[in-house]
């Protein structure tokens, strides 16, 4: 039978024993690589300058909307939308196009007149050209 200072000594012995454990090693790895590179760039598309338009007048068939405008300088431009009250009337292909046509369809109201310059890759540049009632 242990007396107190025994069991004294066997609990301290203990408590030591779980504190420091049995020792062990510990490691981990990590790797990391990076197979490519990323560039990210910021780009603008210019639209349409020095844009006028004209009709014919207002005829129970609709108006013919005559446009032409300085094309854009965006490199990547492949085409012009004409844009009637957000409805697109026609589609001009070519960058350096300068003029187009659509007929307007007599609606008895105001028709806002705009020109979209889109890009090969989907961007935008939006200029009005102005409106016109019929």
């Amino acid at each position: 039978m242990i007396g107190w200072a025994g069991r004294g000594l066997v609990s301290a012995l203990l408590c030591a024993a779980v504190v420091v454990g049995t020792g062990g090693t510990a490691s981990a790895a990590f790797t990391d690589a990076e197979t490519g590179s990323t560039t990210v760039g910021t780009a603008t598309v210019a639209g349409v300058t020095n844009q006028k338009g004209t009709t014919n007048g207002c005829p129970a068939t609709g108006s013919t909307v005559s446009l032409t405008w300085t094309a854009s300088t965006t490199a990547r431009v492949t085409s012009y939308r004409l844009v009637d009250n957000g409805t697109t009337r026609a589609t001009i292909t070519g960058r350096t196009s300068t003029s187009g046509s659509y007929t307007a369809p007599k609606t008895g109201g105001s028709h806002s007149v705009v020109i979209v310059a889109v890009t090969d890759y989907g961007w935008t540049a939006s200029v009005t050209v102005g409106s016109f009632t019929c």
